[in-house]
């Protein structure tokens, strides 16, 4: 029993170690390090995520990632530059038309 908990604990530090290091691409891209510094990156399972879902930007400012979710380092600074791309484009803002903005958003950003 005790070799399968320390296998978790392994799987566990590699996932985290993961996230890290796609943190750390994210963060230090010049293009992404700006709004890195305005946002809030929390990976907690105090949230309610989608079935697949790895990340999501919330209004609020924060990114939430799923710490049950396992990716490479490169999978996950994918997902939080994406998740950047929603709140450098204002996907969050009150527009006039928000349907068609956020449908317009959703489609460039998934380019």
């Amino acid at each position: 029993m005790a070799k399968a908990k320390q296998r978790k604990k392994e799987q566990l530090d590699i996932a985290a170690q993961n996230f890290r290091e796609g943190s750390h691409i994210v963060s230090n891209h010049p293009l992404f390090y700006p709004m890195w510094q305005e946002v809030t990156v929390r990976r907690t399972g105090n949230s309610k995520y989608p079935v697949d879902g790895f990340c999501y930007a919330a209004s609020d400012g924060c990114i939430l990632c799923n710490p049950k979710r396992r990716a490479e380092p490169e999978q996950w600074a994918r997902m939080l530059a994406h998740c950047l791309l929603h709140f450098g484009m204002e996907h969050f803002k009150e527009k006039e038309n928000p349907v068609i903005w956020n449908n317009g958003l959703s489609q460039a950003i998934r380019c």
